[in-house]
């Protein structure tokens, strides 16, 4: 076999980082069926080693102690056993050291050897050809034919063992009990001169038809070494067989067969090209192996005999092994087309990005340190071609920093240097991907129609933009990226209150620019550029996926320059600002962004056995902590270990939500709301993670005396809000719950609009609200002392003869704004608001039932860094 499947295992967390499987993207089909360019050159410079991968010495003796499982699995799926009661087919073999290459049978007519007759002295022409220097007679080549091969044995649990020893090398120990090649039929035949100083030479050839051998052996035991090896040039990794490494102990042989026939040719007839043969038939030949037999088995030449031959297989399998093939091709050059990927989302712009540009291949470095293969990648990223909706700007120089160590007991890691990470950032900044614009169409399908993107929703931070504008009002909302991006790594733990967010996201000079729909046309309220800080942490669940969880808490603005501003202040702009990107980062959050840690799939089919991964953690790592680790380990089962799960019940504290608070006599949103949760499962305290409406998850919160405070900008938005609540045991993160519940309610403490004209004694009402539609409004007029319906939006006055009229409109949510109308004048002489308890719905409980999960699109984990902004598309399945 030229190609080893176990190599895959060796590699697999190479393969974790630059595998194109399961991702839509893969190597071979991403180019033709996205549309990216299948001749695609990668025409930067790579960044040498910012990518580090290793297998630690748990890992490699994991493999070697379910080599056992690993075997009869792959032999079990082939249809074969390695059991001696049925064993394994092998195809028939030829051995031959016939001086032509031919491997043919020896008869006389081509039984010719390397020895020449002695001239004069009646030399036999089938003897013919020069005898090489220093070669002594008899002079002699053989051919061997198994066929009907068949191989079986045993195998022990702890058969393999494997070492890693530094700078390089790999030593394998093996020791298997027993092993047993039969073949149902064999020929055994032997061309021959023998040199005859007193008459001549004497050449000829013998065939033995032999059936039913068997070849028993024992005690297989030894050991062998391979030295790890990397072309950054060809972009293979693996090993290679170090010469005369493999020592083998004496084994124990037991030989068994039965002859059929013995031939001997001994010359031809020139004349009539005759061979002259001798049948000695099969019982002479019979009693003859007997005798082999009982010498080979004997105890008295086992030593004799296991001597020789251990070194003739040392050296047989050692020129076997020399010649196999143990690279894996890690190199991946491909266009990534973005366009297709993040254009069905919906968001215009998006569907406009250029191609992003990927290289990796092994790096230099691929060395054994202190109990584990370290093996390097090189990585490169370019927009092709540059996107001109963004400045251009020059590709990031900084190096990866000193190399983690990686210590630990895990079996796989990976980590990613700052520096890969930039530089992707980099890519994906010139690509024009952050060139988005959302508007409140956008937001409806998105949501699925399930929350109204207005003006009005904006009352509570912008007051004065809703006296512009209906509240209805449709609104835009645009990024413009002037610079590449640049990550910091964190914790991702709670400190001082706050997530130090595994990926810590800084985009200097974003523009940004919000419109609204204004007599049938979009007018730009205000255009500013600002520098911003978003956290995304990386939280792992129980289908061995890392889950993108945006940190609300971590957002932070600074520096914002005002370039323009029409018809809105610059304080109703300092308060819109952080809901208005909260706002991008719920929208872009709709569909889960998720990375899968796939490798269980390729190592189990490569080894033939169900592997479960363990995701151990992902910390920042190095001397600098500039570099991003990923800790695995491997389990010989398909199942979880059991854990009690949680049944979350979540309810709306009625009495207290939380949505609001005055400030200097004015009523502010708080971005909270409270909800009465469960707060333990038996011993266990749960936390909680969520997401309000269609955003990300958030991270892990704890519920204090049972109550949780969801904090999400978002809320500061009027309109019908549903949060999506799990639960996990505390860092338990296999325990997390498959089924989210959620709990509905709506935030609208404010009043709508009313408008009144009066024409030809008729009143004319009309309504808008933020969050109820129009035809959710009801109008009334006080007529005599009782309030009274308006049907059809107008209500006559000639027959009423009040010279004043008291109107006022409700909201669903029963809002009330009321005037007091002045018929005569024709103009309001009074006006007041009513706000209605803030509570959850009515007509049921507001507590969280189960739903079925939004489907989270799955992604390479190369791609992780990539999609750390909340501004890209996640592939869907």
């Amino acid at each position: 076999m030229k190609r080893m499947d176990f190599r895959v295992a060796f590699f697999g967390l190479a393969m974790l980082l630059a595998s194109c499987s399961g991702s839509g993207l893969g190597c071979g089909g991403c180019a033709s069926t996205c549309g990216g360019d299948p001749n695609y050159k990668f025409k930067g410079t790579p960044l040498a080693n910012g990518i580090r991968t290793r297998i630690t010495q748990q890992g490699f003796d994991f493999i070697a102690q379910n080599l056992k499982p690993i075997l009869e699995a792959a032999l079990k799926k082939a249809g074969q056993s390695l059991d001696c009661s049925k064993g394994i087919s092998l195809g028939d073999q030829i051995f031959s050291t016939d001086p032509s290459g031919k491997k043919a049978e020896p008869v006389n007519s081509n039984c010719s050897t390397t020895y020449s007759g002695v001239p004069g002295f009646g030399g036999h022409p089938e003897c013919k050809g020069p005898l090489p220097p220093g070669n002594k007679s008899p002079d002699f080549w053989y051919y061997m034919k198994l066929a009907g091969l068949n191989f079986c044995g045993s195998i022990g649990t702890n058969t393999l063992g494997v070492k890693l020893t530094e700078p390089d090398k790999v030593e394998i120990s093996f020791d298997i009990p027993n092993a047993q090649l039969r073949t149902s039929s064999s020929t055994i035949s032997v061309c021959g001169a023998l040199r005859n100083t007193f008459g001549g030479d004497a050449c000829g050839n013998g065939r033995l038809s032999l059936t039913n051998t068997s070849i028993s052996v024992g005690k297989i035991k030894g050991t062998l070494a391979f030295q790890f090896v990397t072309n950054t040039t060809t972009g293979k990794v693996g090993m290679e067989y170090v010469p005369n490494s493999l020592q083998l102990d004496k084994p124990t042989i037991q030989f068994k067969t039965t002859c059929t026939g013995l031939k001997i040719g001994l010359f031809t007839i020139p004349v009539i090209n005759q061979d002259v043969t001798i049948d000695l038939g099969s019982s002479i030949c019979n009693t003859i192996l007997n005798l082999v037999e009982g010498l080979i088995n004997s105890s008295i030449l086992q030593s004799l005999l296991m001597g020789p031959l251990t070194n003739l297989l040392e050296a047989e399998i050692g020129k076997q092994l020399a010649n196999y093939d143990l690279l894996a091709e890690l190199k991946a050059e491909m266009q990534v087309p973005l366009a297709p990927i993040v254009g069905g989302f919906g968001i215009p712009g998006l569907d406009r990005a250029t191609p992003l540009g990927l290289l990796m291949r092994p790096g230099t470095l691929l060395s054994v340190v202190k109990g584990g293969l370290n093996l390097a990648m090189d990585t490169g990223f370019e927009a092709s071609p540059n996107n001109k909706c963004v400045p251009a700007r020059p590709e990031p120089q900084d190096k990866p920093s000193t190399y983690p160590e990686l210590n630990g007991q895990y079996h796989l890691a990976a980590s990613l240097s700052k520096a890969a990470t930039n530089r992707m950032m980099w890519a994906v900044y010139q690509t024009g991907l952050l060139c988005i614009r959302v508007n409140s169409s956008d937001v409806h399908k998105l949501s699925g129609g399930a929350f109204p993107l207005n003006a009005g929703i904006f009352s509570l931070l912008a007051p004065n933009l809703t006296k512009l504008v209906p509240q209805d009002a449709p609104v835009m909302l645009e990024l413009q990226p002037t610079q590449a991006p640049k990550v910091q790594f964190g914790t991702g733990q709670q400190v001082g209150g706050k997530t130090d967010s595994t990926l810590q996201l800084y985009v200097p000079d974003m523009g940004i620019s919000l419109s609204v729909l204004l007599h049938d046309r979009f007018v730009r309220l205000f255009r500013l550029v600002v520098d911003m800080d978003l956290g995304l942490s990386l939280i792992a669940t129980p289908n061995n996926s890392l889950e993108a969880a945006f940190d609300t808490d971590r957002l932070n603005l600074q520096n914002a320059r005002i370039e323009q501003a029409n018809l809105v202040d610059a304080s109703d702009i300092n308060s819109l600002l952080p809901t208005l990107l909260t706002l991008i980062t719920q929208v872009l959050g709709t569909n889960k962004i998720s990375f899968p840690i796939d490798i269980s799939d390729s190592i189990s089919k490569a080894l033939g056995v169900p592997i479960t991964i363990n995701i151990d953690g992902i910390t920042r790592d190095g001397v600098g902590k500039d570099w991003l680790t990923l800790a695995l380990t491997m389990k010989y089962s398909s199942s979880v270990p059991l854990l009690p799960r949680p049944m979350t019940t979540a309810q709306l504290d009625t009495q207290n939500p939380g949505w609001t608070k005055t400030i200097n006599g004015k009523l502010t949103p708080t971005g909270e709301v409270r909800l009465f949760v469960p707060q333990y499962l038996g011993p266990h305290e749960l936390e909680y993670q969520y997401f309000v409406d269609y955003g990300a998850w958030s991270g892990f919160h704890t519920a204090p005396d049972g109550v949780l405070t969801v904090r999400n900008r978002f809320l500061n938005l009027l309109g019908k809000h549903t949060v999506h609540l799990r639960a996990r045991l505390k860092g338990e993160y296999r325990s997390l719950e498959e089924e989210p519940v959620k709990v509905e309610f709506t935030f609208d403490p404010i009043a709508p609009q009313l408008k009144l004209t009066q024409k030809d004694g008729v009143l004319r009402v009309a309504g808008n609200d933020a969050v109820s539609s129009r035809e959710e409004l009801r109008y009334e007029a006080k007529i005599n002392g009782q309030w009274q319906e308006i049907t059809g939006g107008t209500l006559p006055l000639k027959e009423l003869q009040q010279p004043t009229l008291q109107v006022r409109v409700t909201d669903a949510q029963g809002n009330t704004r009321q005037v007091e109308w002045s018929t005569t004048q024709q103009s309001l002489t009074d006006e007041r608001t009513s706000t209605a308890p803030q509570q959850g719905p009515t007509q049921a409980p507001a507590f969280g039932c189960h739903v079925a999960p939004q489907q989270a699109p799955q992604l390479p984990f190369w791609m992780l860094l990539l999609l750390v902004l909340p501004f890209i598309r996640r592939r869907l399945r």
